[in-house]
């Protein structure tokens, strides 16, 4: 059988089609390239330019191809619907790879007999290449696992379609401005959280930055906290005056940027 197989991410992406060309398959894979687990989804399904415009203020970018970016996120998903092939999320534990495995069962509420999945276990993976609290992705997995797992893709059933696709709703409905993976829910959360994180790992002398914001990444373990999330975080703390840069922000791998709590 044919399926459409939906991941979370390029990375991951490009892990399933390797796994798919090894065991001879010519599926296709639709790459969902979004982070759901951050800002706010309201209107992600119905008007996605509200979702295009707080990641241009996250990226610092007024880059129109953005908007675009997100146009065709929405098209690719609402292609599934009217698809004929079988799809097929896979999914591990982590907020975005759920969040997006919730998104599509929405999408695809009304054909249940065409969803199925297949889910990554903690067990499978490498312990190096666990994530902060146990997190784990799709793009983790090496392509053999993932050639393995083929034969395993199950139906997901409606009653479980049926949940998956409300959680999506309610989410959308709160519109949080983070969203976690707790066992097996989603929970909201703030911005202040991860600010919060920031300010208590600043010394009152300058440190590097590139070795400060992993140190951020490494104990966030709702989500995986990326380092354009903290970045974007650390200079919304600066406007405020709450911390100080010096460095060339825009090039800090060469200029080695620094965090202070005093102001210059």
């Amino acid at each position: 059988m044919r399926y459409l197989h939906v991941v979370n991410g390029d990375c991951a992406a490009q892990v399933l089609a390797r796994a798919l060309s090894v065991a001879g398959r010519d599926d296709e894979v639709v790459c969902l390239r979004d982070d759901l687990a951050i800002g706010p989804i309201d209107q992600i399904d119905d008007a996605p330019h509200a979702r295009a415009s707080f990641w241009q203020n996250v990226l610092a970018s007024d880059d129109a191809a953005l908007a675009s970016a997100f146009d065709t996120e929405v098209a690719s998903i609402q292609a599934l619907a009217r698809s004929e092939f079988e799809v097929v999320v896979w999914h591990g534990r982590s907020a975005g790879d759920q969040l997006a495995l919730r998104r599509v069962a929405f999408h695809l509420r009304s054909m249940p007999d065409r969803f199925n999945e297949v889910g990554l276990t903690l067990q499978e993976l490498d312990p190096s290449s666990v994530g902060p609290g146990g997190q784990t992705a799709v793009a983790l997995y090496s392509t053999d696992i993932l050639r393995a797992r083929l034969p395993t893709i199950a139906p997901v059933s409606m009653l479980r379609m049926s949940r998956l696709a409300l959680e999506w709703q309610e989410l959308k409905r709160v519109s949080s401005e983070v969203r976690h993976l707790s066992t097996h829910t989603i929970v909201g959360g703030s911005f202040c959280d991860i600010d919060a994180q920031i300010i208590e790992r600043l010394d009152p002398v300058w440190q590097a930055l590139p070795p400060f914001v992993r140190s951020i990444m490494d104990a966030h373990t709702g989500f995986y906290a990326t380092d354009t999330l903290i970045d974007w975080r650390i200079r919304e703390l600066v406007s405020m005056g709450t911390v100080a840069i010096r460095g060339d922000g825009q090039t800090r791998e060469i200029c080695r940027m620094h965090i202070s709590v005093d102001s210059e």
